[in-house]
């Protein structure tokens, strides 16, 4: 990782390039270790610190978002098959339920309190065994995490259940997308990776495209961006958090709960 750093400081290696299953921009930043951010600096400002703006509970916000008939029109219009049939279904209390519990941040305490185990456990197995998971597991444990949030939020649960059911008919991208190694298309095994294409899609799509932009408009010269997440020199924390909390807004969706964290230079 230290000799890849190296690499990109002296222009050896490509600034990054953007994958073609969620449009994520990936750079030698976005893929470094956390521990190594402390010793990150602008080159023009490098007795400013910097912050980092990151979204609660980003993965099962985004979730959220991917059950919004408007903002698949929106956002995701490969995805435009999925509005009609969430327009369908009634957004029932426990999709408003799920919502707020993903943009406040609560979600991984809320499913830990209700399989009785801790935070780190809930969240992993809140993101391996519901978000990711295909719609007929195989494992005990996935089975029983999927049916206990079938049960708390059966409306969710349905939403995502046919989100992860559409084929390549419907949705013809995946041909070229879901992929293994040698460039074959994967065929029904690879569905239930619809969920997490959408998420990744509609996050790099607000950050990349929204977010971004923004930022450049209203004059902060200099950030970064680590998928869900912007770094900033702390002047700018606050003008950098309102403007995603706006882009949020502007897509007629409540805005995540937005953390700013110091990043602690040595």
């Amino acid at each position: 990782m230290i000799e890849l750093m190296e690499a990109f400081n002296e222009g050896r290696i490509d600034i990054g390039f953007v994958d073609r299953f969620g449009e994520r921009l990936h750079t030698p930043i976005s893929n470094m270790w956390k521990e190594l951010r402390q010793f990150m600096y602008f080159k023009d400002a490098p007795d400013s610190r910097l912050v980092e703006l990151d979204i609660s509970n980003s993965q099962p916000y985004f979730s959220s978002l991917c059950v919004n008939p408007n903002v698949i029109r929106r956002l995701l219009p490969e995805f435009s098959v999925c509005a009609s049939f969430l327009e369908q279904l009634d957004v029932n209390d426990d999709c408003k339920h799920y919502s707020y519990l993903c943009r406040t941040g609560k979600i991984y305490e809320t499913w830990a309190a209700l399989r009785k185990i801790d935070r780190d456990s809930a969240k992993d197995e809140f993101i391996r065994s519901i978000m990711f998971s295909r719609n007929r597991p195989t494992r005990l444990e996935v089975k029983k995490a999927r049916n206990h949030f079938r049960m708390v939020f059966p409306t969710v649960d349905r939403m995502f259940a046919y989100i992860k059911s559409l084929d390549e008919i419907r949705l013809p991208f995946m041909t070229s997308t879901y992929t293994d190694h040698y460039g074959r298309f994967e065929g029904r095994k690879s569905y239930f990776k619809n969920l997490s294409c959408a998420m990744q899609r509609i996050e790099s799509r607000v950050f990349i495209k929204a977010i971004c932009p923004a930022l450049i408009t209203l004059g902060i010269p200099r950030f970064l961006t680590v998928h869900d997440s912007i770094i900033v020199e702390e002047r700018y924390a606050e003008q950098a958090r309102r403007v995603m909390q706006e882009q949020f807004e502007m897509l007629a969706v409540r805005p995540p709960f937005i953390k700013i964290k110091v990043i602690e230079r040595l």
